[in-house]
């Protein structure tokens, strides 16, 4: 009897940690690749061109996708995706390589509305 619920306490761990995991990376990426990807379209972005793509959470528990595009090969967009307040920011880095290098431009905190549409810019 003891083996058992041992047992099954073992298979509620693993579940759950398995939950906690799928949520807080592939759901949530899949989520900040939807959002960041509807930015992009309303800012006139061409996909097409993009040449290089880093996709990662960062230390603040937010997702941040670095973007490399053909036309413009020693900048790097940085677009930071916050799953809590639902909105996007972008920096625009002055680098040849995809991480690093000098700020040159930022734009503000844009949000999204509950069906993912954008409704306002900071």
């Amino acid at each position: 009897m003891k083996k058992r619920k041992i047992l099954i306490f073992l298979l509620w761990v693993v579940i759950g940690c398995t939950v906690f995991w799928y949520v807080n990376f592939p759901a949530y990426e899949k989520l900040a690749e939807e959002r960041i990807d509807t930015y992009m379209e309303d800012q006139g972005v061409d996909e097409k061109k993009v040449i290089k793509k880093q996709s990662m959470k960062n230390l603040q528990g937010r997702w941040e996708i670095a973007v490399k595009f053909e036309d413009e090969k020693n900048l790097t967009y940085q677009y930071t995706y916050d799953r809590q307040l639902d909105r996007v920011l972008l920096f625009v880095y002055e680098t040849p390589l995809i991480i690093g290098g000098r700020v040159i431009r930022s734009e503000g905190w844009t949000q999204f509305d509950k069906d993912g549409e954008i409704i306002e810019g900071d």
